[in-house]
């Protein structure tokens, strides 16, 4: 079956070829583990809202970086050749 269920406490996703990708448990808030299918969905959901819109250090490390003005050597197609077969 196509989708997601939630077998021994652990959320698993069943993809179209059948195979079944395991996800760690999930906690609630006070850190009762969840059963439910939909209550592990809109824990993750809840969790990755809080994540995505919190400041992060990466952030405030941006305003502390000086500008440096230098010139960079173009790239050759010969060079951008030369690595393309270095990697085959």
């Amino acid at each position: 079956m196509l989708g997601w269920t939630v077998r021994r406490e652990r959320l698993i996703y069943t993809g179209w070829r059948g195979r079944e990708i395991e996800m760690g448990r999930t906690y609630s808030r006070d850190g009762n583990v969840l059963t439910g299918a939909r209550s592990v969905m809109e824990r993750r959901k809840e969790y990755f809202e809080e994540l995505m819109n919190e400041e992060n250090e990466r952030e405030r490390r941006v305003e502390e970086v000086t500008v440096v003005n230098q010139e960079v050597a173009k790239i050759s197609k010969d060079e951008v050749r030369r690595s393309l077969k270095k990697m085959k």
